[in-house]
C-alpha cells in the first residue's frame, strides 16, 4: 500500500495567445469547442514535441509508468476540485452569490450529509425563493480569498463563435455556398467575481493542470511541456497558440505518524458531535485534512442513528469522466475491490451521471472506441468499521495513493481521477 516516491507532480499553467478550438461534436456546419482542455490534448501536443526531438514515442508513453496528464480547467487559480452531482443551485437564479448583494444569483449548496446520513429524500427547495433546483455538479470550484475571508467561485471560459469559408482548390477562391462556423474559447474569461461598482469582472483565459511522471526516467517532461506552442485543431486558421509554465510541486505524503494519528482521530468520532470547520481555504487541505472534516459533519447530523456510529466514512468523488470496469463489461460503481481496499469496507451510497467517453487518436487518424463512462462530479460513499487501527491504517493510505493514481482505463489521458471527500460536501447552507 506504500505510495510510490519515484513519481514527481508537475503544475501546469496554459495561457491563451489566441482563441482555442477542442472540438465537442460537430452539429452540421457548427464545431463546438469543450470548456476544458483533456488531458489527451495536452499528451498529444508533448507526444508532437517529443517526436520533433526524435524519441520513440512507443517507449514513451506504451508502457506501466507513463506519465498522466490531467485536464485544465480555467481559472486564475488551480480548481479546489469538481463540484459534487450532489451540489444544488435555484433553478431560475443559478451560480455561486458573487457577494452579499447579488440578486441575479441564489447560491450553491451540497445534500450529500443530509442525503446519506440525514435519510431527507424529499426535493431540495431554494431557501431563498422556495422554487425548485438543479444539480450543479461537474463544474470546476475555485476558493477566492485568504484564511477567514475566503469563498468559492466558478469561473468560466467565454465561448465566442467564427465565421468561415472553405475554399475552392481548383480556383484558390472561397467556394460557393459553403460556410462553416467554429465555437471556439475566447482570450478572456469570466472570474465570477464583480468589482466595487457591481460590474463582472473578466481576465486573461488561463487554464490548470497537473501531471504525474516518473522522476526516475530521465526524461525531459517539464521541459517538453513548455517547448507546447499549439493545441487544439484548426491551427492553420492561426487557432490555439498558447503559452505554458510549468513547476515542479512537492505532492507532500503524510507521513505514518500522521497517518496513525488521524487513524486515531477517527476512532474518537463515536461521541464528537462537533461541527466540522475547514478554518482555512480548502485547497490547502491535505487528503487526511478533508476525511476528518468529512466525518466530522457527518457526525454532527442530528438525526445520525446508533448503527452509522460504528464505522468511518469516506467519498470518492470523479474529477473527470472515468471508465469502469474490465473484460467482463463496463461497471458504473466502483466496489471496495475495485479500489484495492479490504472487503471490510463497504460501499453506502452513490450519486452518479453516466455518459460515453470517445475522443480522436491524432497518431492513428482514428475515432478511439466509444465507451460507457461515469461522469465527472459522480460521487460514491463508502464506510469504514471502527475498532480495526490496523485496517484503518491500511484504508488511509489507499485513500492518499487514489489520488496519485486515479481509478479506471486510460488514465494517462486525463480519464479516472478522483479526490477523497471534497471539500464542498461541508457546505450544507448556501454559499455566497
Amino acid at each position: 500500500m506504500a505510495l510510490d516516491q519515484s513519481l514527481k507532480w508537475l503544475a501546469v499553467t496554459i495561457h491563451l495567445e489566441s482563441p482555442l478550438l477542442i472540438t465537442a461534436r460537430q452539429v452540421g456546419f457548427v464545431w463546438e469547442s469543450e470548456t476544458f482542455i483533456p488531458g489527451g490534448v495536452l499528451r498529444g501536443a508533448v507526444a508532437e514535441v517529443a517526436a520533433r526531438h526524435g524519441q520513440d514515442l512507443k517507449l514513451l508513453f506504451d508502457r506501466p509508468n507513463a506519465p498522466r496528464f490531467g485536464h485544465a480547467y480555467a481559472g486564475l487559480e488551480p480548481a479546489v476540485g469538481i463540484l459534487p452531482h450532489t451540489a444544488r443551485t435555484c433553478k431560475r437564479y443559478r451560480g455561486f452569490r458573487r457577494d452579499d448583494q447579488d440578486e441575479d444569483r441564489h447560491g450553491v449548496w451540497d445534500t450529500l450529509l443530509l442525503q446519506v446520513f440525514g435519510q431527507v429524500k424529499a426535493e431540495a427547495r431554494c431557501p431563498t425563493c422556495d422554487r425548485g433546483t438543479v444539480s450543479y455538479g461537474g463544474e470546476p470550484y475555485v476558493s477566492v480569498g485568504s484564511s477567514g475571508a475566503w469563498r468559492y467561485a466558478s469561473p468560466r471560459v467565454i465561448m465566442r463563435r467564427i465565421g468561415r469559408t472553405a475554399v475552392a482548390r481548383e480556383r484558390a477562391a472561397v467556394a460557393d455556398r459553403l460556410l462553416y462556423v467554429l465555437e471556439v474559447i475566447g482570450e478572456q474569461m469570466e472570474r465570477d467575481e464583480l468589482d466595487a461598482y457591481g460590474r463582472p469582472l473578466e481576465a486573461a483565459t488561463q487554464f490548470h493542470s497537473c501531471a504525474w511522471a516518473d522522476s526516475s526516467d530521465g526524461w525531459p517532461w517539464d521541459d517538453w511541456l513548455r517547448e507546447v506552442t499549439h493545441l487544439g485543431g484548426v491551427r492553420s486558421r492561426g487557432l490555439g497558440w498558447v503559452r505554458i509554465e510549468v513547476e515542479e510541486g512537492s505532492a507532500r505524503t503524510p507521513t505514518d505518524g500522521e497517518v496513525v494519528r488521524a487513524g486515531m482521530q477517527l476512532a474518537q468520532l463515536t461521541e464528537d458531535r462537533r461541527v466540522a470547520d475547514l478554518g482555512s481555504p480548502p485547497g490547502e487541505m491535505n487528503v487526511l485534512d478533508r476525511i476528518l472534516a468529512f466525518n466530522r459533519a457527518a457526525y454532527a447530523v442530528k438525526c445520525l442513528g446508533k448503527e452509522w456510529r460504528n464505522y468511518w466514512y469516506f467519498t470518492l468523488n470523479m474529477q473527470s469522466d472515468a471508465i469502469l470496469g474490465d473484460a467482463r463489461g463496463p461497471r458504473h460503481c466502483p466496489q471496495p475491490a475495485d479500489l484495492e481496499i479490504p472487503a471490510s469496507v463497504e460501499w453506502v451510497w452513490s450519486g452518479a451521471g453516466y455518459s460515453q467517453a470517445g475522443g480522436w487518436s491524432a497518431a492513428w487518424g482514428l475515432p478511439k472506441r466509444v465507451t460507457p463512462s461515469v461522469t465527472a462530479g459522480s460521487t460514491f460513499v463508502y464506510r469504514v468499521p471502527h475498532g480495526d487501527e490496523d485496517l484503518a491504517q491500511q484504508v488511509l493510505k489507499r485513500c492518499v495513493a487514489l489520488e496519485q493514481e486515479g481509478i479506471g482505463q486510460r488514465r494517462e489521458e486525463g480519464l479516472g481521477w478522483v479526490q477523497i471527500c471534497t471539500p464542498f460536501h461541508l457546505e450544507t447552507e448556501v454559499q455566497k
